[in-house]
């Protein structure tokens, strides 16, 4: 059996993703706009509306996250108390506050079973319910998701004992990410936690998650059931991709090239870049050329 560290770390690194935000070095007073060669957009996907159990409305919430300046946004009320036809008005909401280059509008809903966990599914064209009988398990979910155009996100992991067959069960390639923090319970909640699973040295449901063949980038989401949506945490999900376009964040988000930080304010380069720079380094001046490895970094594949 392959080496349980180095498989995680494979993983890991496969999906281009990873935790940001503790212990890093800052790169100025305004937010970094770029790694290596892709730009970086920072939002939310989960988020909640008067569709269920929030208090803006699905235009309140997406002219609010836009007039906040965030670059992403999208809803993800429960399905279960979700119409067809207010799924159909929330995709036209998104429609039109998406704006290239300015403000990407996704839309989602959030499968909420008690049992088997919470769910963000995004951008899929229809929606399905725990409540209803063909996706009231998680392995039911699972099926339905893979006759869909979509991506999902574990959301809040830990939350409901049961939750998704604790990442036991058969392996969803929809699935591209996991909540590492949500509302005000931040990576000390979502990510420094003990798993599902005993034995295991205290790893927590990403590592788990990992471990179990669940290729998954790190993610967040303010979960906002309020007004402010786009103000009420200094935590945000950052996207990697060439331009702030639908097309390119959504690819973007099945290539997992995302990551999840408490700082827009920090250096962080690929593999690639850290080697050009140290060997820059090196070149103008031997002495320094450790300069740049005395930082603190998280690195993502390239």
């Amino acid at each position: 059996m392959e080496d349980v560290s180095k498989k995680l770390g494979k993983i890991a690194l496969a999906g281009s993703c990873m935790i940001a935000g503790l212990g890093l070095a800052a790169s100025g007073a305004i937010a970094a706009s770029s790694i290596d060669t892709w730009n970086i957009y920072y939002g939310h996907l989960h988020n909640h509306t008067t569709v269920s159990d929030g208090s803006g409305s699905p235009d309140q919430a997406y002219s609010t996250a836009k007039a906040a300046g965030l670059d992403f946004f999208s809803t993800a009320d429960h399905a279960e108390s979700t119409t067809d036809s207010e799924y159909t008005t929330v995709k036209n909401t998104a429609d039109t506050y998406n704006e290239d280059g300015i403000f990407t509008a996704f839309w989602a809903f959030e499968w909420s079973s008690g049992t088997h966990g919470h769910v963000t599914i995004v951008y899929a064209d229809d929606i399905c319910r725990a409540t209803e009988s063909a996706t009231n398990t998680f392995s039911e979910l699972m099926a339905w998701l893979s006759t869909r155009e979509t991506v999902a996100i574990f959301n809040h992991p830990g939350r409901e004992s049961q939750a998704f067959e604790h990442y036991d069960g058969a392996v969803s390639d929809k699935f591209v990410g996991m909540e590492l923090w949500n509302k005000q319970d931040f990576f000390d909640v979502y990510y420094y936690n003990d798993g599902f699973h005993t034995n295991d040295g205290g790893m927590g449901h990403y590592d788990e998650a990992l471990l179990r063949g669940w290729s998954i980038g790190a993610g967040g989401a303010e979960d906002n059931h309020g007004t402010d949506f786009g103000t009420d945490s200094t935590y945000a999900m950052a996207i990697l991709a060439d331009n702030q376009t639908r097309t390119d964040l959504y690819s973007a988000m099945k290539a997992r090239r995302f990551y999840s930080t408490a700082d827009k304010n920090l250096l962080l380069w690929t593999a690639r870049l850290w080697v050009q720079r140290l060997k820059a380094a090196a070149t103008a001046s031997p002495s320094r050329q450790t300069m740049e490895g005395t930082r603190s970094l998280i690195l993502l594949n390239s």
